[in-house]
């Protein structure tokens, strides 16, 4: 939410802009008509983040510009992972501003295949409460409600984000009984991720499948 206010004063004309925070861990966000609204992928298809979640868990990241070097290395590092993920029973999706264009020249170099949403009015992230050239991370459980946000400090390494959604799903996959995504991936014949698989992150060097760095190509 954005309350912009003007001073009577004519010597002066101020602006107090106020950006919303972003939504917080234990939050539901399945009332929200943005969560609803379905949203072009990369494919041509339109998909809303409503239709990803009832029978599995939801990892949205969202990123600045398909392309760029950060963004690049934060998605293919997602691609990498996304067998972890898959046993938790969870679906990962791409969130930016980008045109639905770009983010198909960008899911094809880069080999994802786990769907990009072009959020080109800025709606979703509003929904989340962030703003638009932010990388945030959010991991929903079934019902819709977030059990984990993360935004790590500028610079930060995106391998991060990848780790941090992990040890969320471990923790929700753990505190489930009789129950919920660790019986999801025991019916599924798949075990958890193991304390080697998720050391594995912190090996993965900073340009891991990083071979779509060209920005510029994106016109």
């Amino acid at each position: 939410m954005t309350v912009a206010a003007s001073s009577s004063d004519s010597s002066c004309h101020c602006v107090l802009v106020v950006q919303a925070a972003a939504v917080k861990e234990g939050t539901s966000l399945t009332d929200n008509p943005a969560f609803k609204d379905s949203v072009p992928g990369s494919d041509g298809k339109s998909l809303s983040l409503d239709s990803l979640i009832g029978k599995q868990a939801l990892v949205a990241f969202f990123y600045p510009k398909a392309g760029t070097s950060g963004c690049t290395v934060e998605a293919a590092q997602f691609r990498e992972h996304q067998n972890q993920f898959e046993e938790f029973g969870a679906q990962i999706v791409g969130i930016s501003g980008d045109s639905p264009k770009d983010l198909d020249i960008f899911q094809k170099a880069q080999r994802l295949t786990y769907p990009l949403l072009a959020d080109e009015s800025g709606d979703l992230r509003k929904a989340f409460g962030i703003d638009p050239m932010t990388r945030v991370t959010f991991v929903l459980d079934k019902a819709g409600k977030v059990i984990m946000s993360y935004q790590g400090p500028k610079g930060s390494d995106p391998k991060e984000h990848i780790k941090k959604s992990l040890e969320a799903l471990k923790s929700q996959s753990g505190s489930s009984s009789g129950g919920g995504m660790a019986n999801d991936a025991s019916k599924a014949g798949q075990n958890a991720p193991t304390a080697g698989s998720m050391e594995s992150l912190k090996n993965l060097p900073d340009n891991a499948n990083d071979s779509y760095t060209g920005a510029e190509t994106l016109k």
